[in-house]
């Protein structure tokens, strides 16, 4: 997602993340979990197989409900490599059409 992007109930937007090791190469994660909460801080979503872009950068295309809450968004992304775990934490702003 762009800065300009505009993200609107009923849209479909790409997330995006990108996952690196700790020399910061590019990794691809064993597991990964990804969850989109609403303002209310309600789940809406969740994804553990998101789209390879490519080495160590996925996306999914997530669908937001026309009838959702307009507000800042967030998600929640997890990752496993071997025994090391990380997070990224991604918030966007959804508005009504």
């Amino acid at each position: 997602m762009s800065e300009e992007e505009h993200i609107y109930l009923g849209s479909t937007p790409r997330l995006k993340v990108s996952w690196r090791d700790v020399d910061k190469s590019m990794m691809t994660p064993d597991s990964q979990e990804w969850k989109v909460y609403d303002p209310n801080n309600q789940v809406q979503g969740t994804n553990t197989t998101p789209t390879l872009e490519s080495e160590g950068v996925y996306y999914w295309n997530y669908s937001i409900s026309g009838s959702g809450v307009a507000g800042t968004w967030k998600l929640i992304a997890t990752a496993t490599k071997g025994s090391r775990n990380g997070i990224c934490k991604v918030t966007f702003p959804v508005e009504e059409p």
